[in-house]
């Protein structure tokens, strides 16, 4: 009787153990708080945790760097850190989320107001694009929480862009690294600003980008930047078809080049020009001789980075944290464990 009371107490704590074991291992978890990230030209920054909820008292910063000479695109995909009335109708901003570009001098810029909201929808624009201002391009990236509710966090992506200012008459525009290959997953501006009083000309020689429905993966498109704003030319465009000619009726245009991270094409090559301000727009495609060409060259300049989106695990900076599930383990956990085998066990008396 004594062997198998001794046998009942040992399979008890036994179990006991187990149980804790498995929690802990369902917990342990981590998600790396803040860090520096270099030599990606994609990515992606996370609240720890996310989709699920963000530690309470966090504290984390993200340093992005890219290649000198190259802006950087963020878009916020998801934004979950206001805090929402019983009504749901209002909230409070405890959790914040910051943005800010370090310029050459080392100071901080925001580029952005601070970000509170319970989903993307409520910003004014979830897209931000940072030029390059000398050097490499540095973001930096501030979340804080504090002790009360925790909500789902963010998740911004980033992807470095090319930018290049031509003030010349007339010039050659190309994809980047044309007539090779352009490069996966870029997004490349340039602007053109020519004399006061002139329209932009673009004669299309060829043109060869990824086709797909309304040009959501490699694209090409020209707006205008006008005192009232910026103004798209004609539409975005992609596949074989040759735009022809486009005439931008502004002195100062910007070109965007977009790649994603599948089947590189050939590319385009244009020529641009300019003309009087009430100049015609004509679709037709053209030939040209671009050795006749003798203005400065106005290209997208290619930047390399890694194909597809990343998420990288570089963390080499000084706000480095790492949260572990098992710091917020629920006391009221282990006591519904602690009584279910002690139930267990009571039935085998």
């Amino acid at each position: 009787m004594k062997a198998t009371s001794a046998m009942r107490v040992v399979w008890f704590f036994t179990t006991l153990l187990v149980l804790f074991s498995l929690h802990g291992a369902s917990v342990t978890a981590t998600q790396t708080c803040g860090g520096q990230i270099t030599g990606t030209g994609s990515g992606r920054v996370m609240s720890p945790y996310h989709p699920q909820k963000y530690p309470k008292n966090a504290s984390c910063v993200w340093t992005i760097v890219v290649d000198v000479g190259s802006g950087l695109r963020l878009e916020v995909e998801h934004l979950n850190n206001k805090e929402l009335s019983n009504s749901g109708s209002t909230g409070q901003c405890y959790d914040t989320l910051d943005i800010y570009q370090v310029i050459p001098a080392g100071t901080e810029r925001r580029i952005t107001p601070s970000l509170c909201a319970s989903s993307v929808a409520e910003l004014t624009t979830n897209v931000f694009e940072v030029p390059a201002i000398g050097g490499s391009t540095v973001i930096r990236i501030r979340f804080k929480s504090d002790y009360a509710i925790q909500l789902s966090g963010f998740s911004i992506s980033y992807k470095a862009m090319c930018n290049v200012t031509v003030q010349n008459s007339t010039g050659v525009l190309t994809s980047p690294g044309y007539p090779s290959l352009y490069p996966e997953n870029i997004v490349c501006m340039t602007r053109i600003i020519t004399p006061q009083d002139t329209t932009v000309h673009f004669s299309f020689e060829q043109f060869i980008l990824e086709d797909s429905a309304d040009c959501t993966s490699d694209s090409l498109t020209i707006n205008t930047n006008q005192g009232s704003g910026i103004r798209s030319v004609g539409k975005k465009y992609c596949g074989n078809k040759n735009p022809g000619q486009i005439v931008a009726t502004s002195n100062d245009v910007t070109i965007t080049f977009i790649s994603d991270g599948s089947f590189p094409k050939l590319g385009f090559i244009a020529k641009w020009s300019t003309g009087a301000s009430d100049t015609p727009v004509t679709t037709e495609a053209t030939t040209m001789d671009v050795s006749t060409t003798t203005d400065a060259l106005g290209a997208l300049l290619p930047v390399t980075i890694n194909a597809g989106e990343v998420q990288p695990k570089t963390n080499n900076g000084t706000q480095d944290k790492s949260f572990n599930r098992k710091d917020e383990l629920n006391n009221n956990q282990w006591f519904i464990y602690v009584v279910v085998v002690f139930l267990l066990f009571a039935t085998t008396l």
